[in-house]
């Protein structure tokens, strides 16, 4: 009896969250991919997501919930019981601790026989017109659209997490006009949804990062530096990229590369932040520090005017790195070419490498700055491209094993496509100390070189990881 108690007074009853809609989907049977998340499962989720009922707290710690654990896509179909109109759908769900986030994808298909699928939107994309999850803390929040024009008998939300978990408490369907019901379903038919959620997922987390990236522009038209003109022309192009983010073409995986800009509105939208900096009167081209293992946005400028001075301090023989940040409000790419000088061994010595680092786009719906294949050398300059409204960085790695112990200062001499001209101090101090070829620390991590082919560890380039990680002093996979 205290345990009823205690769960009747989680409850809150409700009826579709819009006044004087007609939720079609109240306690019709649905299907769905079987909850796995123990502290919310029970015999009653066959029930829940269409009761008409809220619930209140955490959501993965009450029944009144459905829970799923690990990334691969749910479906839930319900079944209206006849072909109705239908204006919208919502999706309650919670998230912003716990490592539990707000889900990657929310596909709404219809189908008047539960044969022949149609795609009727995303709720994502239809639900930002509306409201937005807050980006911190716990919270609940509804999915909703009311701008679905469309019928069916059986609707289906493919939900995918971002993550490992994915919660649901209630999805309604809301009663459309009843002449819609002579109309078309949209688009072409799907007869199996599962195997065309591949493409959809793709350009799922295509668009979400240009939404990312757009709302980098956004929150800097709304901050201070411009006047009140130049936020309006601007706000109106930020309004036009957010309608062509939701109407944009699917991107074809054959030879995509995730390389930030990927697409060619990527790189307009990159072109809208650079306009947004020079109508702040920024610099065309900032040269720029930040600790190397700070994350880089896509966007990041500098927070302070001090002229960057790269520091190097370490054991001969040990492996050390700083970088160097560019960013470009130019409405062209900006080409950098730079070489080192004063340092021992001579222009660009030998225990330098220089890595140009690339920005990539992942499926964990953060974009990360951590590639870093060797910059491209021109006679004696090194050679990067940084596009127009984005942040690029290079990654200098030190290695002195011939060099006497000693402090020098050095420099590196760079001369931009624009004309600018600049040197950056470097300061390397090598102690009189060796460190070892051979710790006696044990360093290993989830290197994956036994595997068969996952984490992109393949027979192909095995033996050059292997290589890669025992020069680094890696030596217990």
């Amino acid at each position: 009896m205290r345990i009823l108690i205690v769960t009747l007074a989680l409850l809150v009853a409700t009826t579709a969250i819009s006044q004087g809609l007609e939720n079609v989907a109240l306690n019709r049977p649905y299907t769905m991919t079987e909850p796995s998340y123990r502290l919310c499962t029970d015999a009653d989720d066959a029930v829940q997501l269409t009761d008409g009922v809220r619930t209140e707290g955490h959501f993965w710690t009450r029944p009144t919930t459905v829970g799923w654990s690990g990334g691969a896509p749910k479906f839930i179909t319900i079944d209206l019981g006849q072909v109705q109109p239908i204006s919208g759908v919502s999706f309650s769900t919670a998230a912003g601790i716990a490592e539990v986030q707000w889900p990657a994808d929310l596909y709404v298909f219809v189908s008047d026989d539960g044969e022949a699928w149609y795609m009727a939107g995303d709720l994502l994309d239809l639900s930002a017109d509306v409201s937005s999850p807050p980006e911190d803390g716990y919270a609940t929040h509804v999915f909703r659209t009311e701008a679905l024009r469309t019928h069916a008998r059986y609707v289906q939300i493919v939900a995918v997490p971002d993550g490992s978990y994915l919660f649901v408490d209630e999805i309604e369907v809301y009663r459309g006009e009843d002449d819609w019901l002579a109309e078309a379903l949209p688009g072409e038919p799907k007869p199996d949804v599962q195997s065309h959620m591949a493409g959809l997922r793709f350009n799922g987390l295509i668009k979400a990062q240009l939404r990312r990236d757009l709302d980098a522009v956004r929150a800097d038209v709304e901050g201070p530096g411009l006047t009140q003109a130049q936020r309006t022309r601007l706000s109106a192009e930020v309004d036009r990229a957010a309608e062509r983010i939701t109407d944009m073409a699917p991107v074809s995986s054959e030879g995509f590369r995730a390389i930030l800009p990927m697409t060619d509105l990527e790189r307009e939208i990159f072109r809208l932040q650079a306009a947004v900096w020079r109508a702040q009167e920024k610099p065309d081209l900032r040269v720029w520090k930040a600790h190397r293992w700070d994350p880089l946005p896509p966007s990041a400028e500098p927070t302070e005017a001090e002229p960057p001075v790269l520091d190097v301090a370490m054991m001969a023989g040990e492996y050390r790195a700083d970088v160097l940040n560019f960013t470009n409000a130019r409405d062209d790419d900006v080409t950098v070419r730079f070489a080192i000088n004063g340092l021992p061994g001579g222009t660009n010595p030998e225990y330098i490498s220089v890595h140009e680092v690339l920005t990539v786009g992942t499926r964990r719906f953060v974009a990360v700055s951590s590639a870093l294949p060797l910059a491209r050398r021109e006679g004696d300059d090194y050679v990067v491209t940084v596009p127009s409204g984005m942040a690029k960085q290079v990654w200098l790695g030190f290695n002195p094993r011939e060099v006497d112990p000693g402090s020098f200062s050095g420099r590196i001499d760079l001369a931009s496509s624009t004309g600018e001209t600049q040197g950056v101090e470097i300061r390397l101090r090598i102690y009189p100390i060796d460190f070892p070829e051979t710790p006696s620390l044990l360093l290993g991590g989830w290197s994956y070189t036994d595997g068969a082919g996952g984490r992109a560890i393949n027979a192909q380039n095995r033996d050059a990881v292997i290589a890669h990680l025992q020069e680094h002093f890696v030596r217990t996979p």
